[in-house]
């Protein structure tokens, strides 16, 4: 700051030189032509600095503190009890400087406080600014450029304290641990979370306390949780000079958003154009945590008894707007990219019907249970993120038998039955799958439902019943008791299965062969049973009981085992076979026509015999499995199926002979076989129970 050639000026205003200028200048004197002319409202400890404006004080004490720690990102000296320093400037802190000082200190904290402001670098008494507790990674501390508003006028919501710097807290509730009051109430409830699919985000109302002409908002959601508040995540709304301000604030595009807990910052301040971090002027700055969630699914089904009623019935609900919708039997309404939460859905009530069954089923394991309440007609939805609930309402006519019938598979026709009445009058009926029956109940007292003609190849397998009546089930009856009347619905449901076959084939190789394969065949309710076939023979196991069937073969020698094929008439029906053990397990489904395929193929012979001429040549030996014959002797060797093989006479034959010829036959007329007389050698194509 000395230039004792080109005598450099540095103009002081509101300002403290604690030891004098002359520490600044070598001991040297200041005058005639001052180093440090005065702007006013200056305090030097001696007269060296030649502070003459009539505000200034010259051999004044300003009594500063020890340098420390006093709030702000440096060190500083705070103006002790009696300094002058203390409301000795202006109440515009130096503003006759225009824009070289405002109205923060160093520490970034308000001024004045007490109506002027303290001459120096530090306010006495001045608030602590407002700082940010989101996570560090946000840049929440001072260290990594954090913001931080000065805690005068502008506030989000009416509560507001300062901190020395930013408290980075994992909930983003620092601010409000570290002291009292809970400042971070912009926000009276915790914020809704993020739907992934949804075109926007709207924050709830907020509220801006004391705004001014020139108030800004601006708030960053981190989408992609990524632990940074980006450029691209900001929005931002000015607002006007009245006394108290809501709004709210919307993200229009969340592509990129990540499912987990992520942050919102919030700032409000009389400055355009804020980041993330840094100085923000006066205001406040807020953080709160929130969650990014998958939407999910509410499906609402309608049906009624009987069937095929115009009937509309109007639910009322909380998921979204319109508040309530109209369906009437066989109708539905599917809510989409619901947010995860509590909801309600309430049929209102339908003069002449009673809701006789309310069920609500969750795809998700382990999910929060949805709640039904048939009195009321609600189903209380607590619904998890991506999850789909199916809710089904079911109205009847109030004192009703309902009785319907199903068929596994579907598509069975003509089962009878008898509804007989607290008289003992019988009421015949037939009904296929799908159909229901409805009989008004008419008296108190019981009622009996049997299924007496079960269709053909059909057995009963189920009977089941909800509502009132208090069932009793006895095989193929129901008894219903109706001890009062008045709104009683009951619904049974009789289900019978489709008998199967399950067909077993021979198919032997070569065909026409005479051999015999034993069978054993077991299956549910049939007893093991052993079956002799024949090549083209087949056994039908028909109109049997679906479910687990074996199938074993007892090989016969010289027989190799060499396929089992299956077809399903419906495709529903599974086999697995075993060729090693001549197993075949079947998994017979109801209604189905399963044929099954054995293959056997006859292993092949071939007979060697050995003529000489003159006759008596014997020690004529051949290669592979050696072996060794005479004039007159055949040898035999049994092979698989299908398998080739060669017969080669080892050279040079037993002394005195010579090879002069090779003939054979087969038993298939086929000619199977090459003679290469020159090589000594008959190359045999096999073939399944050749013979050569």
């Amino acid at each position: 700051m000395h230039d004792t050639t080109n005598k450099v000026q540095v103009l002081t205003a509101n300002t403290i030189v604690a030891d004098g200028c002359s520490a600044f200048v070598g001991g040297q004197a200041v005058s005639p032509v001052p180093y440090f002319p005065t702007a006013g409202y200056n305090i030097s400890a001696d007269a060296s600095c030649n502070f003459t404006n009539t505000s200034d004080l010259q051999n004044e004490n300003p009594l500063l503190g020890a340098l420390a720690d006093n709030g702000g990102p440096t060190q500083t000296h705070l103006p002790q009890a009696g300094s002058a320093a203390i409301d000795g400037s202006t109440a515009t802190c130096g503003a006759f400087l225009g824009s070289r000082l405002n109205n923060v200190d160093q520490r970034g904290f308000g001024r004045p406080v007490g109506g002027l402001c303290d001459i120096g670098a530090v306010e006495t008494g001045a608030t602590l600014p407002d700082h940010g507790d989101a996570p560090a990674s946000y840049g929440t501390l001072l260290s990594d450029n954090g913001p931080f508003q000065i805690a005068t006028g502008l506030s989000l919501g009416t509560q507001r304290d300062g901190e020395a710097d930013g408290i980075p807290t994992a909930n983003a509730n620092g601010d409000d641990l570290d002291q009292s009051p809970d400042d971070e109430d912009a926000f009276t409830a915790p914020l809704p979370p993020v739907i992934i699919g949804v075109p926007s985000y709207t924050t709830p109302q907020f509220t801006i306390a004391q705004p001014i002409n020139g108030t800004y908002v601006y708030a960053w959601l981190d989408l992609n949780r990524n632990g940074q508040f980006e450029a691209t995540e900001r929005v931002s709304t000015p607002l006007g000079n009245a006394q108290q301000v809501n709004s709210t604030l919307t993200w229009n595009n969340l592509g990129g958003a990540v499912a987990g807990k992520t942050y919102l910052r919030l700032r409000v301040s009389n400055q355009p154009n804020l980041g993330p971090t840094g100085p923000g002027g006066i205001g406040e700055v807020e953080d709160y945590p929130l969650e990014i969630v998958q939407p999910g699914s509410i499906f609402i089904t309608k049906e009624t008894a009987p069937q095929g009623d115009p009937t509309s019935f109007t639910f009322n609900h909380n998921i979204g707007a319109p508040s309530s919708f109209a369906l009437s039997d066989g109708g539905s309404k599917l809510f989409e990219n619901v947010p995860p939460g509590s909801y309600t859905v309430t049929e209102a009530a339908v003069s002449g019907y009673t809701l006789s069954g309310l069920t609500c089923t969750e795809a998700t394991a382990g999910s929060t249970p949805t709640v039904v309440n048939i009195s009321t007609r609600t189903a209380t939805i607590n619904l998890d993120p991506g999850e789909l609930v199916v809710c089904a309402f079911t109205n009847a006519l109030p004192d009703h038998i309902i009785v319907e019938k199903v068929t596994v598979p579907a598509g069975g026709k003509t089962f009878g039955f008898i509804i007989t009445d607290t008289v003992g009058s019988p009421t015949p009926f037939t009904l296929n799958h799908g159909q229901k029956y409805i009989d008004e109940v008419t008296a108190t007292g019981s009622y009996t439902i049997s299924e007496v003609s079960l269709g053909a190849n059909y057995d009963l397998t189920g009977v089941s019943c909800s509502g009132g009546g208090s069932p009793v089930i006895n095989g193929n009856q129901v008894v219903l008791n109706f001890g009062s009347l008045g709104g009683i619905a009951s619904h049974c449901v009789f289900t019978n299965t489709q008998r199967s076959a399950l067909v077993i084939e021979k198919q032997a190789l070569p065909d026409g062969d005479p051999q015999n394969f034993n069978f054993t065949i077991s299956g549910p309710g049939y007893p093991a049973a052993v079956q002799a076939l024949a090549d083209n023979g087949s056994y039908a196991a028909g109109n049997v009981k679906p479910g687990a069937w074996v199938v074993s073969e007892a090989l016969p020698n010289g027989w190799d085992l060499s396929g089992i094929v299956c077809t399903s008439a419906r495709g529903t029906s599974t086999y697995t076979p075993n060729l090693a053990t001549g197993v075949l397990n079947v998994n017979l489904t109801p209604g189905d026509y399963m044929r099954c395929t054995f293959t056997n193929s006859k292993h092949e012979y071939v007979t060697v015999t050995k003529h000489t001429v003159p006759p008596g040549g014997s020690g004529f030996t051949f290669a592979g499995q050696p072996f060794a014959i005479g004039d007159g002797v055949s040898f035999g060797r049994e092979l698989p199926a299908g398998q080739n093989t060669s017969i080669i006479e080892n050279d040079p034959a037993p002394r005195g002979y010579a090879l002069t010829g090779i003939s054979c036959t087969d038993n298939q007329g086929n000619n199977s076989y090459q003679i290469d007389l020159a090589n000594r050698q008959v190359d045999i194509m096999g073939a399944a129970g050749l013979s050569v």
